[in-house]
C-alpha cells in the first residue's frame, strides 16, 4: 500500500516537473526568442556577409568592380547587400554605417534605411550614398559595415570595400586681351572662364566673377551665371576713363548648391 502511495507521489511530481519545465521554457522562447530562433533550433550567431555594387558611374553593375572617379562634392551610389549568416535564429537587426578608412574631415555616408531587419539565411539590400567633401582629392577606399544589434557581431572585411578616384577639376579664366587703352569714354575687357572635369566641358555650374581695382578696391558684380554645353561663361564688363590705370586682377568662384568649388585668377592692364 505504501509502495502504491509513493509510487503515485513520484508520477505527479514527475508530472508537475515536466510541466514546470515546459512553462519555463515557453517564458524563455517568448522572452529571448533568438536563444531558440524561430523554429526552436539552437541559435548560432554568424558574421554577416557585405557586399557592395556601385549603382552610379557605371552603365550597368560589373564584378569586379573597377575603379570608380566622383568629382568634389558630387555624390556616388551603392548597393549595399547584407546576408544573415546566423542559424536558425530570429531575425536580426542590422544597423548601417559607411566607411571611408582615415575619413578626412567632410566626407558623408548616407544609407536610404539606417538599418535592415532579415531573417537567418536571408540578404537585403540598402542604398548607400558617398559624397566626398569639395577639397577631396586622391583615391580612398569606401566599405560598410553591419552590426547586429543581438548578437553585437559585424562585418567590414576588405572583400565590401572599393577604390574611389576624386578626380580634379580644372577651371580656366583668360581675358580676350592682356592689355586695354582708354580712347573715348570706356574699354570693354571680356572674361571667359572654362571649367572642365577630365578635358570634358561641366555644364551648369555657376560662376561668380570678382574684379579688383590697382587701388585695392573691389566689387562683385557678375554672380551665378551658370556654364553652358562647352562648359564656359563670359563677362563682358565696362572700364571707364575716370578709373584708375594699372593692373586689374579678375578672380571666379564656382559653385555647385551655392558651395565654392573651384577658383581661378587673371590679370589685365588698363593704359
Amino acid at each position: 500500500m505504501i509502495n502504491k502511495i509513493i509510487h503515485t507521489m513520484s508520477f505527479k511530481i514527475s508530472i508537475i516537473l515536466v510541466l514546470i519545465l515546459a512553462l519555463a521554457t515557453g517564458f524563455i522562447w517568448w522572452k529571448y526568442p533568438s536563444v531558440f530562433g524561430a523554429d526552436g533550433l539552437k541559435c548560432t550567431p554568424n558574421i554577416p556577409t557585405i557586399t557592395l555594387i556601385p549603382t552610379s558611374g557605371l552603365a550597368q553593375p560589373v564584378v569586379p568592380v573597377p575603379k570608380l572617379s566622383v568629382a568634389p562634392g558630387q555624390s556616388i551610389n551603392f548597393d549595399v547587400s547584407v546576408k544573415n549568416n546566423d542559424y536558425a535564429c530570429a531575425a536580426e537587426y542590422y544597423d548601417l554605417s559607411g566607411i571611408v578608412p582615415d575619413m578626412p574631415s567632410g566626407w558623408k555616408a548616407q544609407f536610404n534605411y539606417p538599418y535592415v531587419i532579415i531573417g537567418s539565411g536571408y540578404a537585403r539590400t540598402a542604398i548607400m550614398t558617398v559624397t566626398p567633401p569639395f577639397d577631396a582629392s586622391g583615391s580612398y577606399n569606401i566599405g560598410a559595415m553591419a552590426t547586429g544589434r543581438n548578437s553585437k557581431l559585424s562585418s567590414s572585411g576588405n572583400s565590401n570595400i572599393l577604390e574611389v578616384k576624386v578626380t580634379g577639376l580644372v577651371t580656366t579664366l583668360t581675358m580676350d586681351k592682356a592689355s586695354y587703352t582708354i580712347k573715348k569714354n570706356s574699354t570693354s575687357p571680356t572674361a571667359t572662364v572654362t571649367y572642365t572635369q577630365n578635358g570634358m566641358p561641366m555644364k551648369d555650374i555657376q560662376a561668380e566673377f570678382k574684379l579688383a581695382y590697382p587701388d585695392g578696391s573691389s566689387q562683385n558684380v557678375y554672380t551665378y551665371h551658370f556654364t553652358d554645353r562647352f562648359g564656359q561663361v563670359k563677362w563682358k564688363f565696362p572700364i571707364w576713363f575716370a578709373d584708375p590705370k594699372g593692373t586689374y586682377v579678375v578672380t571666379v568662384s564656382m559653385l555647385d548648391r551655392g558651395y565654392p568649388i573651384a577658383g581661378a585668377m587673371t590679370t589685365f592692364q588698363v593704359q
